[in-house]
């Protein structure tokens, strides 16, 4: 099973086919694609042209397909080092969501605390880098 597939089958919880839109930059973040809240929009208008709210499993495969960023080592260090500005080698649950939600383009509180149970995070109210690459971007992302 790819990791889209599984990725696909976390959010289709029901087993009906079909994950809903508003999943979709959660599960598309969970295979290390990095889109933005207006490339998600976009997404969203082109391949829910009904305005059914879901995305199949080959939807999915095609949007990831053509997301071809990538993500090099140093940017996400660069990206870690905006929460860990101390340098102590973690950050803070609670910082991390205050800024995803509240600054630069927002996640929703339910996009965020899921990426943080999806990588069950913060039993100790504390992310590594490690925990937080393997979050942002994927358990493999694609490096340069």
């Amino acid at each position: 099973m790819s990791s889209i597939e599984e990725a696909f089958n976390l959010y289709d919880r029901e087993g009906k086919g079909f994950i809903m839109t508003t999943d979709l930059g959660t599960v598309l973040r969970s295979i290390g694609k990095t889109p933005s809240q207006a490339e998600i929009a976009d997404i969203c208008k082109r391949i829910d042209q009904t305005n059914s709210g879901q995305v199949s499993l080959e939807d999915l495969k095609q949007i990831a397909a053509k997301m071809t960023k990538t993500v090099t080592e140093q940017q996400i260090k660069e990206a870690y080092a905006v929460f860990d500005r101390e340098n102590k080698g973690y950050i803070y649950v609670k910082e991390f969501i205050h800024i995803l939600t509240k600054v630069g383009e927002k996640l929703t509180l339910k996009e965020v605390k899921d990426m943080l149970k999806q990588a069950n995070m913060g039993e100790n109210g504390q992310i590594t880098y490690q925990q937080f690459k393997n979050m942002m971007f994927g358990k493999l992302p694609k490096l340069e």
